[in-house]
Order: C-alpha cells, then sequence, then structure tokens
C-alpha cells in the first residue's frame, strides 16, 4: 500500500550500495526497482563513502529516470539535499550520449571517468540524466602521430551530445564546443573547468597508480607517483581555496606520509 501511495513520487535513496542483507545480486536488485518505476515511482540515489556501488546506483537511477550523485562527506549531503534539492529531481534530458569522432593522425588513448565504446574514428559514451543547471565534463586524452597534427586537433574532432528532451520526449541532437589543453602547459589563460578537472583526473590516476605499485610492495614506485601528482598540483592550484581540489589533495597528502612512513621502516632494516 505504501508503494501504491508513492505513485507519481520521486524516492531519494542514500546509500553506499553494499547490498549485504536479503537479496544481495545487483541484477536482481535493479530488476526488482523496475517494477516500482512501471508504477510511477522515479528514484534518484546518492552513493556514500569511499567505496560505493558506482555501476549499481547509476544503473538504478537511469532505470528509475532520477539522477545519480556521488557525496564524499557531510558538506556534499547538505550541498545535494539543500542547495541543490530543486535541481535534483527537476530532469530536463533523458537516455543521454555523448558521441566523438575525429579524422585521421590522432586517436583516442583514454577517456576519464567513462566505460565508452570505442571504434576506429572515436566512441560513444552513455551519461547519467541531467537536471536543471547541471555542468559536465568529459575529459579525453589524444595521442598524434606526429609533431605537425598537434597543430589541427581541434579541426579533426567532432563532439555531439544526444538526449530526449524530457518534456517533450523529442530526441535532441546538439553540437559541442571542444577545448584542447596540453598538460605539460596549464596556466590561468585555460579554461577553469578543464584545467580543474583534468588536474582532478591526474591526481586520481596517481591514486590508482600508488593502489598498485603499494599492493606489490612497489612502495619507492608508489610514493614517487603520489608525489609527481601533488607537485603538478602545487604547480596549477597553489593557494586555492576550491574544496574539491583541496580533498583530492589531502588525501594524496595523507597516503604520501604513510609511504614515506613505510619506506623509512624498510632502510632501517
Amino acid at each position: 500500500k505504501g508503494c501504491e501511495e508513492l505513485a507519481d513520487h520521486r524516492v531519494i535513496l542514500l546509500t553506499d550500495g553494499l547490498a549485504n542483507k536479503g537479496v544481495t545480486d545487483a541484477k536482481q536488485i535493479a530488476s526488482d526497482s523496475k517494477k516500482y518505476n512501471e508504477r510511477g515511482i522515479d528514484l534518484s540515489t546518492i552513493g556514500v563513502g569511499r567505496d560505493f556501488n558506482r555501476d549499481l546506483l547509476a544503473g538504478l537511477a537511469t532505470a528509475g529516470r532520477g539522477l545519480f550523485h556521488f557525496v564524499a562527506d557531510d558538506a556534499d549531503i547538505q550541498k545535494v539535499f539543500v542547495q541543490e534539492a530543486q535541481s535534483l529531481v527537476g530532469i530536463v534530458a533523458r537516455e543521454m550520449e555523448v558521441v566523438l569522432r575525429h579524422g585521421p593522425g590522432i586517436e583516442v588513448t583514454r577517456v576519464y571517468g567513462y566505460h565508452p565504446q570505442m571504434n576506429e574514428r572515436g566512441f560513444s559514451a552513455q551519461l547519467e540524466n541531467s537536471n536543471y543547471g547541471m555542468t559536465g565534463v568529459m575529459l579525453v586524452k589524444f595521442r598524434c602521430r606526429n609533431f605537425e597534427e598537434r597543430a589541427t586537433v581541434a579541426s579533426k574532432v567532432r563532439v555531439q551530445l544526444r538526449y530526449k528532451d524530457a518534456a517533450t520526449g523529442r530526441r535532441v541532437t546538439l553540437d559541442q564546443r571542444t577545448r584542447f589543453l596540453d598538460p605539460r602547459r596549464t596556466d590561468n589563460t585555460t579554461d577553469h573547468e578543464v584545467r580543474k578537472n583534468f588536474t582532478i583526473a591526474v591526481m586520481g590516476r596517481a591514486m590508482r597508480g600508488m593502489a598498485e605499485s603499494a599492493k606489490s610492495s612497489r612502495y619507492g614506485e608508489a610514493e614517487r607517483k603520489v608525489a609527481r601528482a601533488l607537485e603538478f598540483f602545487e604547480q596549477n592550484y597553489a593557494g586555492t581555496d576550491d574544496e574539491d581540489l583541496l580533498q583530492n589533495s589531502r588525501i594524496l597528502k595523507k597516503y604520501r606520509k604513510i609511504l614515506s612512513a613505510r619506506i623509512e621502516r624498510f632502510r632501517r632494516l
């Protein structure tokens, strides 16, 4: 009866998505959720913690015609529930997809934070539903076959955003603007969001590399990966008050301290 009364309403699920009681199979959970979606109950999910099940929560939100958010701490929870409560439930675009095509002479080597379908001339990537005022940045790393190609990368790349208008159900295709950044040269003239997200991607990649090296007891190598990422951060954002960047830098500094202590302990043996 309670679920019947929720028809045409939205449920906001705050969880780590790590099922340990009752039904624990992710596919079964997603299947069970669809039964309620069919009754007109939309679902938005908010992932909590460092080890939350992103694929499950993003899938539940997509199937539930809702939005997927990630919160790292109390400040983020307040941001989602207080500052962005209106936008959280105001979906404007569904079934979003980014399609990138590029010409000869260059290739895509990495798409940060997404699982794209790759092909010889680009890729397509599915996105979560979009709400009012939402800003998204997709970082893509290219490799040029020769030095002369660097100057013509922008002219050889075309990016489209495709989605269904939530209000009209109409399919929309938009040509998107692309901005290119040489990671060896970042300065104040570079677009802020591009610089910021690229820096976060560099720090995130360093953490993954650090974990792989540390798992094999290569602590010196792990510490160097963290050190390089922190150096990159300091070069581009010394004195910043951006909390997203500072949070990532604090995590890296914590790991570097742990790794340095581990290395020093081995030196004393």
